[in-house]
């Protein structure tokens, strides 16, 4: 087994509020196949290394402190989330006195949003300094960041069973037909321009927004509070057309048993079926699948236990970091993993 240094963010600027994220599902994965992890949080760590408690003038102290960490820790294999703080150069430096160690990336925000220009930038600018790049969408978009010495892949969004804990399926009833959440949004956005609509076409609907429509954001357990109120969770992305791309809340729906609403661009189809998953097309469409299931309870729970069973079995955290190791370390695969073709040669 591994000695790993796993640095991303397991913020503390929000203290528990994100303690679902995927850092901390790919953390505990990582340990429950049995391997040594110590995390270190980059930006807590840039914040704590000066006096103003900012970010931007702890960058300088980050690296030093991640450089000291692994001269103590000695791992086998480094893991990096969106981890922007530390420079390739710490990187290098770390290489250097470990030789052998290898680097993976992860990523799981869009590469196809003019507003995520510095996400791609980010993936740009570390490519050359990994071993393995790993990201939350599919397809042709991974090309870009192939080097002659890396390997880029596809991984999915993991649920935790210990996170996603509710079973909405096995509830006769509950509060809320279809709940959607977002961090926030502003006027112009098409998720905002959606959520109008499908207001002014299902009035009798009962539909829960939030990060919107008057609505403040949620995070921590009150977040999975508010998905444990409906039967069916929207998985509604920006872009909403781009090959095997969602973000986390996929996984948030359907690990807690909520029937998922997918739009069918996305390429899902290709890891869970009709029965596993409700896929729709444009807005008009969306409505409409919210009315039909509203109608026949009975379907939706069939389909949101399929997909929680699904979800929990093949998308699991622990199945999903052991991928991202055999990988990473080039060894032969151990699973039949569903996404295991999703690659660049």
């Amino acid at each position: 087994m591994a000695r790993i240094l796993f640095v991303g963010n397991f913020s503390q600027k929000i203290p528990g509020g994100l303690y679902y994220n995927v850092d901390q599902k790919l953390r505990n994965g990582l340990i429950r196949c049995g391997h040594c992890v110590l995390d270190f949080s980059d930006r807590d760590q840039a914040r704590l290394s000066n006096i103003f408690a900012n970010r931007k003038f702890g960058v300088r102290g980050a690296n030093e402190k991640l450089l000291q960490t692994a001269q103590n820790f000695c791992p086998d294999w480094m893991i990096l989330g969106h981890a922007n703080i530390i420079r390739n150069d710490t990187l290098m430096e770390i290489r250097r006195q470990f030789p052998a160690m290898r680097i993976t990336l992860f990523n799981v925000d869009s590469l196809a949003l003019d507003s995520h220009i510095d996400n791609v930038t980010a993936i740009h600018n570390r490519k050359s300094a990994v071993d393995t790049v790993l990201i939350t969408t599919g397809g042709e978009l991974l090309r870009q960041f192939k080097t002659d010495k890396n390997w880029v892949g596809y991984f999915p969004n993991p649920v935790d069973a210990g996170m996603e804990a509710h079973r909405n399926f096995s509830h006769d009833s509950l509060p809320a037909d279809m709940v959607y959440c977002v961090g926030g949004i502003r006027d112009g956005d098409s998720r905002l321009d959606m959520a109008r609509f499908l207001t002014n076409e299902l009035p009798d609907a009962r539909l829960e927004f939030y990060g919107m429509m008057g609505q403040s954001n949620r995070w921590g357990a009150h977040y999975h509070a508010v998905l444990a109120r409906a039967r069916m969770g929207l998985n509604y992305s920006r872009p909403n057309n781009v090959h095997l791309y969602a973000s986390d809340r996929m996984a948030h729906i359907m690990g807690n048993g909520l029937m998922a609403l997918t739009a069918h661009a996305t390429g899902f189809q290709k890891f869970f079926t009709e029965s596993e998953m409700v896929y729709y097309g444009d807005d008009r469409d969306l409505a409409d699948k919210i009315r039909y299931y509203k109608n026949n309870d009975s379907a939706a729970r069939s389909i949101a236990e399929s997909g929680w069973r699904k979800s929990h079995h093949e998308f699991n955290g622990t199945l999903v970091a052991q991928y991202i190791y055999e990988r990473s370390m080039g060894l032969e695969l151990s699973h039949p993993y569903l996404w295991a073709d999703e690659f660049i040669n």
